[in-house]
């Protein structure tokens, strides 16, 4: 087991347009040190006319968690058959991931990220395997905490806008409805059994063997494609048979 806090000054950052919007206006004061970089139309429009988008300091980033690891393997007989079990166990359980920004008049800005889909409060993987002469047969599970929405921008029921990423039906009946990006518990098990010989190597298995999908949640509050969100460690392809052969001479 060991702990981890990660702190990182004054890194050199070039925030998208999009950022700078939307940590504005998801504030909950409305004073966020990146309003002053959106300057609108002064014709009564409201529209956007410069968004200043340069490099500026982040003034820090911060990681931190611990680390659990557990490894346990056991040597008995069946009768007269040797047989070897295995267990691999490694989890994460993340405390703070946070960012801070400083203007010139020394405002804070400051975000923890913890607990959000990018980064679960738990993460954890179980391989068990069981070995028997040359053959080998292994279960691995795959476990992702549920996550929550940071609460800046949850949208509340009642103030629900018109536009694309808050109607639900469609015209003619369209009905407003709330951004959504809570996650549940995510389970994943793939299996495989190999052989080993003296030259080759033959396997075969399951990647997601119960065909676990991964959450749906609203693509405009995380990166995602139909509603299913990418780069946060959910599988993409559902059932996968795999079929491996390896010679070595």
């Amino acid at each position: 087991m060991s702990y981890y806090k990660i702190s990182i000054d004054d890194t050199i950052v070039e925030p998208s347009p999009g950022f700078l919007v939307n940590e504005c206006y998801n504030d909950a004061e409305f004073d966020s040190v990146f309003c002053d970089d959106i300057i609108r139309e002064d014709n009564g429009t409201g529209l956007y006319d410069i968004i200043q988008a340069y490099y500026i300091n982040r003034d820090n980033a911060t990681n931190s968690g611990w680390d659990f690891n557990l490894n346990y393997d056991q040597n008995f007989n069946i009768g007269t058959q040797a047989v070897r079990l295995g267990i691999d166990f490694a989890a994460n359980r993340n405390e703070e991931a946070s960012i801070t920004f400083v203007d010139d008049e020394g405002n804070v800005d400051y975000e923890d990220s913890s607990g959000n889909i990018y980064y679960p409060k738990w993460k954890a993987n179980l391989a068990m395997r069981a070995q028997v002469s040359d053959f080998r047969f292994t279960w691995v599970i795959n476990y992702i905490g549920s996550t929550e929405q940071l609460e800046a921008y949850v949208d509340d029921w009642d103030e629900a806008i018109t536009g694309a990423s808050n109607t639900c039906s469609g015209p003619p009946d369209d009905v407003f409805c709330r951004d959504y990006a809570d996650t549940d518990d995510y389970w994943l098990h793939s299996t495989s059994l190999y052989w080993y010989g003296d030259t080759w190597t033959l396997g075969a298995g399951i990647r997601n063997v119960f065909d676990e999908r991964p959450p749906y949640v609203d693509g405009t509050e995380y990166t995602s494609i139909n509603r299913v969100p990418i780069v946060a460690g959910y599988d993409l392809f559902g059932r996968v048979y795999f079929l491996n052969l390896v010679w070595r001479p």
